[in-house]
């Protein structure tokens, strides 16, 4: 299932039964997805493009299962601010703490307490369509 959403990414993670898919897809080898989304943005060029479609699984108790080194869809409300990342996870030497770092070397690796984050969705695999027609 493809979903777009514009209330907000935290609604894509959560149990909200209003959200009503755009597409589906069957992609062989990628059980346990809970859903797709089109990326955004260029930091994690060139392995992703904006405009990828990325396959995602639901991460619950952060916790205890973070896998370390993988790449995550993340909502972060850090103060107040919201933020949307699609980065590799890496432990921080600062307690409880998560450093975000992108593939693009044009971003830096930036840190939040793991307390700010409100979602987190495993990249399972991702889907590139080269042409529209």
């Amino acid at each position: 299932m493809i979903f777009k959403t514009t209330a907000g990414i935290i609604y894509l993670f959560g149990d909200n039964e209003n959200q009503k898919p755009v597409e589906f897809i069957s992609v062989p080898k990628t059980s346990n997805c809970d859903g797709a989304l089109y990326v955004t943005g260029d930091s994690m060029h060139p392995l992703l493009k904006s405009g990828d479609i990325a396959l995602y699984k639901k991460i619950f108790n952060l916790q205890n299962n973070i896998i370390w080194g993988e790449m995550y869809l993340i909502y972060v409300n850090n103060y107040g601010n919201e933020s949307f990342f699609t980065r590799y996870l890496k432990q921080s030497e600062r307690e409880s703490y998560v450093q975000f770092v992108a593939l693009n070397p044009d971003h830096q690796t930036i840190e939040f307490p793991v307390s700010s984050i409100k979602a987190l969705a495993l990249v399972k695999g991702f889907i590139r369509v080269n042409s529209l027609f």
